[in-house]
């Protein structure tokens, strides 16, 4: 027999974290307690299911701790801060992080989401973007593939401005491992490997031929001479790989 759904009590963060993770939202109230903390309560005056012995009516009249031992859920518990350099990060906490699938090249249904019950000391950023300036990038067409589908530099053009969307994560990141690849084919090639490992796996599929994933590949081409340039200047460990996935070390730990 399956379990049914049991839906979280109101001004909660269980209630919270459902709408977050099942919903495009959650929209929810805070009272201020006596000792300046945020309690998540709708009305002025109590409203508790069990007893409420030692309580005063209103919840402004209450301090924190007495309102936690009656079951009341505070806000500083729902979210933790994080100070990234010089960027806070808010984390909910008991919420829900969302999973990618590369075959699909999205996310997973939420369901399949890992939740979040501790606020990390450590995030790691990776992908093959990472550190894509805007004003690095060109607008008009530079490698051969460019010339002949992109002449009027339209994709150029378009990818230059979104990727100003991206750049207060790389922004934030504080030390930067570069992975360097011996030239464009061996990006080719990693991709195309990439693709046969998911389909091992009878995971979802985008790519059935090398030549398509060339195809994709060709798209990020000047984009990827960009980020090795910024990557090679700024990064404070560069390893090397080849096709092996054998990796050497320079040494250029700052």
């Amino acid at each position: 027999m399956e379990d049914r759904w049991t839906q979280p009590a109101q001004n909660s963060i269980d209630a919270i974290a459902h709408g977050m993770t099942y919903s495009d939202g959650s929209e929810f109230d805070v009272r201020l307690t006596l000792d300046g903390e945020l309690a998540l309560h709708h009305n002025a005056k109590i409203e508790l299911e069990g007893p409420r012995e030692g309580l005063f009516p209103y919840v402004e009249q209450n301090h924190s701790d007495d309102l936690r031992a009656a079951g009341f859920d505070i806000f500083s518990e729902l979210i933790r801060p994080i100070f990234f350099n010089d960027f806070i990060i808010v984390v909910p906490m008991n919420a829900c992080l969302a999973s990618f699938e590369k075959g699909i090249d999205d996310r997973k249904p939420p369901e399949f989401w890992p939740s979040i019950t501790e606020y990390p000391k450590v995030v790691f950023i990776e992908g093959w973007c990472v550190g894509a300036f805007s004003e690095s990038l060109a607008a008009t067409p530079e490698t051969e593939w460019e010339l002949k589908n992109d002449p009027n530099g339209i994709w150029k053009k378009w990818t230059k401005n979104q990727a100003k969307n991206y750049e207060e994560i790389w922004n934030s990141i504080n030390f930067l491992i570069f992975i360097e690849q011996k030239d464009f084919n061996q990006v080719v090639e990693d991709r195309w490997r990439q693709e046969q490992k998911i389909l091992s796996l009878n995971q979802s599929h985008t790519f059935q031929t090398k030549e398509e994933v060339r195809e994709f590949c060709n798209l990020f081409e000047s984009w990827t001479y960009q980020i090795w340039k910024f990557c090679k200047s700024h990064a404070n460990v560069t390893l090397k790989r080849d096709l092996d996935y054998n990796f050497s070390w320079e040494g250029n730990y700052e």
